[in-house]
């Protein structure tokens, strides 16, 4: 799940780094996103909620799995060849960054249309992704005069990324195969949540290993050239952190479910109870957007892309529900949220709905 600073079941921006709030989206907007994915039009399967939030759940390694860790230092050249070099390496290395940012981007979008439209239909626009992603690799490779640390790097990343296309494959055939068992919706849920923690514990140690390995040959590269090889211009270090937060955070919920052998919840220890919709009061700040709810139940949702949403709000059943109409699309809708982890100054919503987006607020204090 992610803190899409973006309205509910609007499904066309990218999550920047939500908190899964996801960090701002920090590709300059000059910068061309070299693959367009194009929207699926398979109409999604019918899902029970387990489902719908298993399916949310579901990470992936592929924006994880970047570079491995350059383990030798050239002997700096000297004159022309350096100039030749360094404004070789350079160049190459801008396009290398657009190549993973865009990367990333896509996937991501790629997990939305999981979410919406079933895993096959996320693996196949995912592999099509990676293909397009090495092709652009190998090009890279064959441009005269780059920096033989770079090339390392660049066959290590190859390495990797066809590695971990089966390795997702085989962690959603698992799921697949337990929500096709003859297990008991309780087993199944407990079944999945084990699978889910063995894979977040391997991903998350995959982006940290990969934040690391960055910053290594950013580093190797700055040295030598100088300051024209930034590590933070890349995507997966400004979401790395927080995407680890969101795996760990999602099992957490998960756990937090307790079922019966039927299904039926018995027991949600994740969202707040007994709600007093007088501590929602205030003006609040989540990743891209300025939500007001006011002690009339008047509210706003602004978002920084300029969208709008203008209505009501109360606390009904613990949920916050909102009823608004959007501009420009002048569209009327009706959303709930589940309630956490409220204080003075804080509190979390998660929408009521796939794809579960989660919203992290912090109360702006006004004079």
């Amino acid at each position: 799940m992610a803190d899409n600073p973006r309205f509910p079941d609007h499904h066309s921006d990218i999550p920047s780094s939500r908190h899964t709030g996801g960090a701002p989206n920090p590709a300059s907007p000059s910068q061309s996103n070299p693959y367009n994915p194009q929207p699926q039009n398979t109409a999604p399967p019918a899902k029970t909620h387990l489902r719908n939030v298993l399916i949310g759940a579901v990470v992936t390694v592929f924006t994880s799995t970047v570079v491995f860790l350059i383990t030798q230092y050239l002997k700096k050249p000297e004159g022309s060849e350096f100039i030749r070099k360094k404004e070789a390496t350079t160049a190459v290395w801008k396009s290398y960054i657009a190549y993973e940012n865009a990367y990333t981007r896509n996937i991501l979008s790629f997990q939305k249309t999981g979410q919406l439209e079933g895993r096959e239909a996320y693996l196949k626009g995912v592999k099509k992704e990676s293909e397009k992603f090495q092709k652009d690799i190998l090009d890279l490779q064959k441009r005269k005069y780059i920096d033989e640390d770079l090339i390392k790097t660049f066959n290590k990343r190859l390495e990797n990324e066809k590695n971990s296309v089966p390795l997702v494959e085989e962690f959603y055939k698992k799921l697949t195969e337990i929500e096709g068992s003859n297990k008991s919706i309780k087993e199944k849920k407990e079944t999945i949540t084990n699978e889910m923690i063995h894979w977040t514990i391997t991903s998350n140690g995959m982006y940290e290993r990969s934040t690391n390995e960055i910053k290594e040959i950013a580093k190797v590269l700055e040295d030598r050239y100088g300051g024209s090889f930034s590590m933070n211009d890349f995507l997966l270090i400004q979401m790395a952190p927080q995407l680890m937060k969101t795996n760990d955070s999602m099992i957490r919920v998960l756990q937090n479910v307790v079922m019966d052998s039927s299904g039926n919840i018995i027991e949600n220890r994740n969202f707040a109870s007994n709600v007093d919709p007088e501590n929602l009061v205030g003006k609040w700040t989540v990743e891209g957007a300025v939500i007001t709810l006011s002690k009339n139940r008047k509210m706003t949702w602004v978002v920084a892309n300029g969208s709008k949403a203008e209505g009501t709000w109360k606390i009904e059943n613990d949920q916050l529900k909102i009823q608004a109409t959007t501009s420009p699309e002048n569209k009327k809708v009706q959303w709930l949220f589940n309630l956490a982890n409220i204080t003075l100054n804080s509190f979390t919503m998660v929408f009521d709905g796939a794809p579960y987006n989660l919203y992290k607020l912090t109360r702006t204090l006004e004079n």
